[in-house]
């Protein structure tokens, strides 16, 4: 499974993602930041989660600011875009992407 990240933000760009950990029952929070080729374009950036062998993915990505730039998240599975979210933020919220999805086997 493949979660990967996309940034419309011309300048520095740090996201907190979230996702639920079932083989601890928890979930983890990490910030992440995008990283910007030679010519200042932003590259996306992707979690990999091998062997993953639970029923359900159950998470999100927000930028702790108010930045209009678009975020989004795509989720991969087998190599199949099975889900795909994008958000801008506004003067009162932050851009917000979730990426729940129940897997069927």
């Amino acid at each position: 499974m493949e979660i990967e990240f996309f940034t419309a933000e011309p300048n520095f760009d740090e996201i907190m993602v979230s996702y639920y950990e079932d083989k601890t029952g928890t979930y983890t929070l990490n910030p992440y930041t995008f990283s910007y080729d030679l010519n200042g374009d932003p590259l996306p950036f992707k979690i990999t989660l091998e062997n993953y062998t639970y029923k359900y993915i159950d998470g999100e990505a927000f930028r702790e600011n108010h930045s209009p730039a678009l975020l989004t998240v795509k989720l991969y599975i087998d190599g199949a875009l099975i889900l795909e979210d994008s958000s801008k933020g506004t003067a009162e919220t932050f851009a917000t992407v979730n990426f729940n999805y129940t897997i069927q086997n």
